[in-house]
């Protein structure tokens, strides 16, 4: 069984392949892939945008907040 720590941990990893991997992937997809329609097209990027600032956000805050347990 994990502990509160290791399981921020765990999360915090996936967040921050979500910021650096999946967004950004799901964004350029959304630009370049040219046979998906403008609707695919558009909720890739909103979904790519959407996933950047949601997990970036809850990872930044949940470092802010780590960082409280530390001291």
């Amino acid at each position: 069984m994990y502990g509160t720590r290791e399981l921020v941990g765990k999360t915090q990893m996936i967040r921050l392949g979500d910021v650096l991997f999946l967004g950004p992937a799901m964004i350029f997809i959304g630009l370049k892939k040219e046979k998906l329609s403008d609707t695919e097209k558009f909720l890739l990027v909103m979904s790519g945008i959407g996933t950047l600032v949601y997990n970036g956000y809850n990872y930044l805050k949940q470092e802010s907040q780590s960082k409280n347990w530390r001291a």
